[in-house]
């Protein structure tokens, strides 16, 4: 049996740290590559404090934004390095607020009003996908945004995103940036024309954006021809080659793009 060296403990106990130390700042070794290669497309800002333009007229990088923003820790690890965040709520009508929260995870207790108080001054972007609402608390959810609005003017920032066009439209009614999110099984190829001819007709002319995921993009574009999109590209080889993204920031009918984006408190 061949006898292990000290210069071989050395580099084996060498070995190991590295491996652990790569475990454990894995994330931001991985966000570093992120930012690195997001330079390539003249994307990477240390300090992108705020977006120069309103959400629907976005120039270039400025419509990459964090995807999936659910906690604190993440949120402040990623603010500063995008132009807009996204999030995902649920409404609790017993506090008359939304609760930060991606179903079917458990409620938190962060709330979303925390996200408006650290922005209001930022003048960046957050997208809010509102995954949960009961259409008894459609009005006390519009009342509340609202209320948000007269203290953080967070029309100038914000888009609600929900796959309820009623309630959607209430929102667009009073003057918020909205997104309707068509659902994925009317944007099939079997899907008759005449199902999402009845969507367009059923929102507001007011009701900005549609949204979906990127592959979805084309039937979007077909079937809702006079209204602009917002959408994610999520996969983490759009790092790799860059032309997916190149080619969503430089199309004129997408205003914001949602990326993958690695840290800490992904909930």
């Amino acid at each position: 049996m061949k006898k292990i060296t000290s210069r071989g403990r050395f580099l084996t106990v060498i070995g190991v740290l590295a491996l652990a130390l790569i475990f454990v700042f894995r994330l931001e070794i991985l966000f570093a590559f992120q930012r690195m290669r997001l330079s390539r497309l003249k994307c990477n800002s240390e300090k992108r404090v705020s977006m120069s333009a309103p959400p629907d007229a976005l120039p270039g990088c400025e419509k990459l934004w964090a995807h999936r923003i659910n906690s604190y820790e993440r949120f402040l690890y990623l603010k500063d390095h995008f132009a807009g965040l996204e999030t995902d709520v649920v409404f609790d009508a017993s506090l008359h607020t939304f609760r930060v929260c991606h179903p079917p995870a458990p409620l938190t207790d962060l709330l979303l009003e925390s996200y408006f108080k650290e922005l209001k001054t930022g003048n960046k972007g957050l997208w809010i996908d509102v995954k949960e609402i009961d259409s008894l608390a459609w009005q006390q959810a519009v009342d509340y945004l609202i209320s948000c609005d007269r203290l953080y003017k967070i029309k100038k920032y914000v888009i609600v995103e929900a796959s309820v066009p009623r309630f959607i439209n209430l929102l667009a009614d009073q003057g918020f940036i909205t997104s309707y999110l068509v659902p994925a099984q009317y944007l099939q190829p079997e899907t008759p024309v005449r199902v999402t001819d009845s969507l367009q007709r059923q929102l507001s002319k007011a009701v900005k954006f549609i949204s979906q995921e990127d592959i979805y993009l084309p039937v979007l574009r077909s079937r809702f021809p006079d209204r602009k999109m917002i959408t994610w590209a999520l996969s983490f080889s759009n790092y790799f080659t860059l032309s997916h993204f190149r080619s969503l920031i430089n199309d004129t009918s997408i205003s914001v793009v949602l990326i993958n984006s690695k840290s800490r408190g992904y909930l």
